[in-house]
């Protein structure tokens, strides 16, 4: 297969409003496009890039933010609103100055019988060898798992669980939304009997929706099984919704501030009245 070798790249801006009551200018927005040795066929990643990130010389730390099944790379910026929420976040002083990278995930398609058995490892791969060094190579970014954190809502959210678990080299922080494995015992047991464990995550989020929040929700059970192991986790219920938009914009907007800062203390936050 003949694989183009060019990077394409659509710039665009959009205006926001702050708690402050100024208009906020949100950073560009990038879309990646290159070939993939590992998928055989071009592959797209979407990047949100800060406000200053023209103006401060510096290295930022990335968030590689991932979609659910049948999702876009465009889709956490258009639909979950990505880059408004990390501006305002930004720009009221919530949250600090990050990149976000927005990865396409859809490696193999989920009608295919083989989809949970290759899924996982294919995009791992194609993280490890393709993805990570490209935004790092285009980008001003800061090197080192510490600098990086990987979330995902839904299916996004299985592989931020199924791959970042087991890529400690790659990433501290972690973000699992309306997701979680309920098998976790089976599929990540080494993160989750590793000792040291807590010393080598900086942060771990695991949120749901309000109306998810049943016994048998995976989110739920993912939770428990993370405190029978002791494991340090920010666990959210919250956004007035179920499994849609609503409330994944409502775990970015928690979520955000959260990365890179103090380490935090295990706790379970509710949504206000429920």
């Amino acid at each position: 297969m003949q694989l183009s070798n060019k990077i394409t790249r659509s710039i665009w801006f959009f205006l926001g409003w702050s708690a402050l009551s100024f208009p906020i200018w949100a950073a560009q927005v990038d879309t990646l496009e290159v070939p993939s040795t590992v998928m055989q066929k071009n592959i797209r990643t979407a990047v949100v890039l800060p406000a200053s990130y023209k103006k401060a010389k510096k290295p930022y730390p990335v968030l590689y933010l991932l979609g659910g099944s049948g999702e876009l790379a465009s889709n956490w910026n258009i639909e979950g609103r990505a880059g408004f929420i990390a501006d305002n976040l930004i720009a009221e002083g919530k949250a600090l100055p990050m990149i976000i990278a927005m990865p396409n995930n859809q490696v193999v398609h989920r009608s295919d019988p083989k989809h949970t058995e290759l899924t996982f490892s294919l995009f791992e791969k194609e993280l490890r060898a393709e993805i990570i060094p490209l935004v790092d190579k285009t980008y001003s970014t800061q090197p080192g798992l510490h600098g990086r954190a990987i979330a995902g809502l839904s299916m996004g959210g299985r592989h931020a669980q199924l791959v970042g678990f087991r890529s400690l080299d790659l990433f501290a922080s972690f973000g699992i939304l309306s997701a979680g494995d309920p098998e976790s015992e089976k599929s990540t047991p080494e993160f989750l009997n590793d000792p040291a464990i807590n010393k080598k995550v900086d942060y771990l989020f695991v949120g749901l929706g309000t109306y998810e929040n049943q016994p048998t929700n995976r989110s739920v059970i993912f939770h428990q099984i993370l405190e029978k192991h002791g494991i340090v986790h920010d666990y959210y219920i919250g956004g007035d919704g179920g499994h849609d938009w609503g409330t994944w914009r409502a775990h970015l907007n928690y979520m955000l501030p959260k990365l890179w800062r103090t380490k935090p203390a295990a706790k379970t936050t509710a949504a206000p009245g429920r």
